[in-house]
């Protein structure tokens, strides 16, 4: 028996999934793929962090014979050690949250009102004494250098904080760094649990005057749509803002979206949105040029963001039944 075919039996001894052990390792689904195929072998890392997770030792897994028996069937897989992250660590990377957490609120806001002034120019006098076709090219021009801005934004905090991954893959904190974490998430709950609140209730409250205007003064509807845009701005800064530090306590304390199976959702999320938002974007540009409405294409977003969790949950759904399909 070679060292592939006593992955597979101890992965299946042990009731876990290619993609379970992958994340146990910190490879990648493939890499497990190709050890047990026989394309290639783990590096001599990955062989002691393999004889530590299945409690057999290195030589078990190297050598071609089977003198050494595997460990019985109803043992648990021991949790490989990671490196404990320092006290200043979990400082920085939460202030980095913090920081980002304001510019990320800042990116969203600016893609939310993008289309603002254009739908103020052609509701305005803005039409008569410019003309139409003035009036939409510096809307538009508006348009995309705030969503240019907001994108930069985003992307900025994205290389600033590279090694804010690693960090989290690597490294757990434990003892008294855990217990500091765990008392300022504590002490952050309340002012989470407020922004969640105010952002829904505003979320609510942003259709009133959509449906005032649309049932009692439709000549301004487009005033309506304006307070409707800068309520929901309002509400998914206050998400996005209160949102990110909580995902950093989270990230730092492998709890929710990092955990085992928040990892594997997280990971079907970013494929799927790699695909969908995309052409969500394509979408939305290309009906607003075709129809000219961008006062009103910007409901492709709303409706975009509902479908998006639709398809991320019929997706989870369908690999879950799919899962032991790797075993």
């Amino acid at each position: 028996m070679n060292i592939s075919e006593k992955i597979i039996r101890l992965r299946k001894t042990r009731g876990l999934s290619q993609e379970e052990l992958a994340d146990m390792l910190d490879v990648t689904r493939q890499s497990v793929s190709k050890w047990e195929s026989g394309q290639s072998i783990p590096d001599i890392q990955k062989i002691v962090q393999l004889s530590q997770l299945f409690g057999v030792t290195t030589d078990y897994l190297l050598r071609e014979d089977e003198d050494e028996q595997p460990p019985a069937e109803n043992e648990k897989p021991v949790a490989l050690k990671a490196r404990a992250i320092r006290r200043e660590e979990a400082q920085e990377f939460m202030a980095r949250a913090k920081a980002n957490g304001v510019r990320y609120a800042v990116a969203t806001a600016l893609c939310i009102m993008s289309p603002l002034l254009i739908i103020a120019l052609n509701l305005g006098k803005g039409v008569e004494k410019l003309g139409s076709a003035v009036t939409n090219i510096i809307g538009i021009s508006v348009l995309f250098v705030m969503v240019a801005a907001g994108v930069g934004l985003f992307i900025y905090s994205y290389l600033k904080n590279g090694t804010d991954k690693k960090i989290a893959a690597n490294a757990a904190a434990t003892g008294e760094v855990r217990e500091e974490i765990e008392n300022g998430r504590k002490q952050y709950v309340p002012l989470f649990a407020a922004a969640v609140i105010a952002g829904v209730t505003l979320c609510i409250l942003s259709t009133i005057p959509l449906i005032v205007c649309s049932t009692m003064f439709e000549e301004y509807m487009d005033i309506g749509f304006i307070a409707f845009d800068l309520v929901v701005m309002v509400a998914v800064a206050l998400f996005v803002w209160a949102g990110t530090r909580w995902y950093a306590f989270n990230r730092l304390l492998g709890l929710g979206e990092f955990s085992r199976e928040g990892r594997r959702r997280a990971k079907i999320a970013e494929i799927v949105g790699g695909i969908y938002w995309p052409l969500i974007v394509a979408i939305y540009l290309a009906t607003s040029f075709l129809t000219g409405e961008w006062d009103m294409t910007w409901i492709i977003w709303p409706v975009a963001g509902v479908l998006f969790f639709v398809a991320e949950a019929i997706i989870e759904a369908v690999l879950g039944k799919a899962k032991d399909g790797d075993e």
